[in-house]
């Protein structure tokens, strides 16, 4: 009688960098982040020092980066704003 193994095969890693520069985005397993301005960042694991990162949706965040949103905080922004659009939008149509 013949056992089969049961294999488990992980992706590899993705770890991205971002040095000195400016990304719209940047999404990875691991994200390391210096003196840089990135608009989102999506990633497992978050190191950033001195830069500055406008939307964060991560599991773990460390150094003293400042970021302005994190993932809830941006979704219930883009909720809001889009209520506050259609109500202007019928206001305007109804003129």
């Amino acid at each position: 009688m013949s056992t089969t193994e049961n294999e488990t095969t992980q992706a590899p890693e993705r770890i991205i960098a971002v040095q000195e520069g400016i990304a719209l985005s940047a999404a990875g397993d691991h994200v390391e982040i210096r003196e840089s301005l990135v608009g989102v960042v999506a990633a497992g694991n978050l190191e950033a020092n001195e830069s500055l990162i406008l939307v964060a949706a991560t599991g773990a965040i460390h150094g003293d980066a400042r970021v302005l949103m994190e993932a809830p905080t941006a979704m219930l922004f883009g909720a809001a704003l889009g209520a506050a659009l259609a109500i202007v939008g019928r206001l305007l149509r109804r003129q």
